[in-house]
């Protein structure tokens, strides 16, 4: 249902047709939402740069492994369908990752075009497990962090307040070699605890000391809408590194080889604000098309 009156449809919707519906639209739902022009009338990314969201103190961040997680669970499924001996899986286009370094050459290729070129010189691969690194950092890239970088940015220039972070931490043991601080592995840092609501965080805690530092920070940012708290009367967070939020800049939103000038909030066994690396904007810059054509859903990326 749709429009006025959509969420009344919704509630008295049998379960046993609303749950097959929701299904249907899975992969939708979760990457692209589904803009039909009554209940959403653009995407979010669109709606932000329209400048149609609410005014508030918001914290945009990633971890620096992000797709590392998607890739493991990918490469399990490949191997469960070719012991079955199956074509089909859930983890298509999105979860595809090159594993030689023709594989990669040609995808990368494929999906920058004229620009591929500048992608390599970011993420060379001269061996297989180096193409399979660098295709996991691209993505990472496109899906995770050019978003978090934008929109820190787009509320920045609106005259809002922003604050971008790079969570790093590695979990303890093989996880933390194989795939490091994968997609969602900060839950556990941001609530000081394992616990979730429904079903334990996969990752334990391996740095408690940082997670009593980021609960800190987020608590503080719920009270106060600054991560930093009010100087005030709080004084548990005095002898914490402070956070900066992003600062306007309407000429200069991606750095150059030449100048790097933005910062992001690290979170892992170092705790303070750093430069983002010129190449990590310069790869944020090369994918926005691909993001673009990700949130509208005309194309695939990387596939």
């Amino acid at each position: 249902p749709s429009g006025a009156g959509q969420l009344e449809k919704l509630r008295s919707l049998p379960a046993e047709k609303l749950t097959p519906a929701s299904e249907g639209l899975r992969d939708l739902a979760e990457f692209y939402l589904f803009v039909d022009g009554k209940s959403m009338d653009a995407s979010i990314l669109q709606k932000f740069v329209n400048r149609k969201y609410h005014k508030v103190p918001v914290i945009f961040g990633t971890n620096a492994n992000e797709m590392a997680s998607i890739e493991a669970m990918a490469a399990a499924d490949a191997a469960m369908q070719q012991q079955l001996q199956s074509n089909e899986s859930i983890f298509e286009d999105f979860h595809y990752f090159p594993k030689t370094v023709d594989e990669y050459e040609r995808a990368v290729r494929n999906t920058f075009k004229e620009k591929a070129y500048r992608m390599f010189s970011i993420f060379p691969a001269q061996t297989d497990a180096e193409a399979l690194k660098a295709a996991i950092q691209i993505k990472t890239d496109i899906v995770y962090g050019l978003p978090a970088f934008l929109l820190t940015k787009i509320v920045a220039e609106n005259g809002g307040k922003s604050y971008l972070y790079l969570f790093n931490q590695k979990p303890g043991g093989l996880a933390g070699e194989k795939i490091g601080a994968f997609h969602g592995s900060e839950l556990p840092y941001v609530f000081n605890s394992t616990q979730a609501y429904n079903e334990d965080f996969v990752n334990s805690i391996a740095n408690q000391e940082l997670a009593n530092t980021m609960n800190t920070y987020w608590t503080n940012f719920a009270r106060w809408g600054n991560p930093n708290g009010d100087e005030l009367v709080d004084e548990a967070t005095e002898s914490l590194p402070k956070w900066t939020g992003a600062k306007t800049c309407p000429k200069c939103l991606y750095a150059t080889r030449a100048s790097s000038k933005s910062r992001w909030n690290v979170l892992g066994p170092k705790v303070g604000i750093e430069v983002i690396p010129w190449f990590k904007e310069e790869s944020y810059m090369l994918s926005e098309p691909c993001l673009l054509n990700m949130i509208s859903g005309v194309g695939t990326w990387f596939d």
